[in-house]
């Protein structure tokens, strides 16, 4: 059974003409029917209710679960949790150094550190940035 209360999701729109929606249910997966053609398909993203978002929803503790982040996501079914979305996001200004992001005090870059994943992206990223400098030398 899908769940369709808590979450801020009420349409489906077309991402070739934002102009073009659906009704939320049922979920087109194909494309969007009026704006794709033989070549290319046009996905639909969800259209959400912002004006009912309430930002408190940012103030709970990393816990896991979806559920708790439901209004952002489009509708969920329920008891289908891994236990997944509770990984807390620090600050990792070395990391970024060492990648070569640039890092200021009004924006930092954050990152849930989750090896090995993270830590392969990480060497690929310094790795294209030192290729490409060694290029303009």
């Amino acid at each position: 059974m899908i769940n369709t209360e808590p979450s801020l999701a009420i349409a489906q729109r077309s991402l070739r003409d934002p102009s073009v929606t659906y009704p939320l249910f049922p979920v087109i997966s194909t494309g969007c029917p009026q704006t794709s053609t033989e070549d290319v398909q046009y996905p639909l993203a969800l259209v959400y209710d912002y004006g009912r978002f309430d930002k408190s929803l940012f103030d709970q503790s990393p816990l896991p679960g979806l559920e708790r982040w439901q209004p952002l996501l489009p509708p969920l079914a329920e008891g289908l949790s891994m236990g997944e979305g509770g990984t807390p996001l620090v600050s990792a200004p070395k990391v970024a150094e060492w990648a070569g992001f640039e890092v200021s005090s009004t924006s930092r870059m954050r990152a849930g550190i989750r090896p090995p994943a993270t830590r392969i992206a990480l060497i690929y990223v310094r790795s294209v940035r030192q290729n490409s400098a060694a290029r303009r030398v």
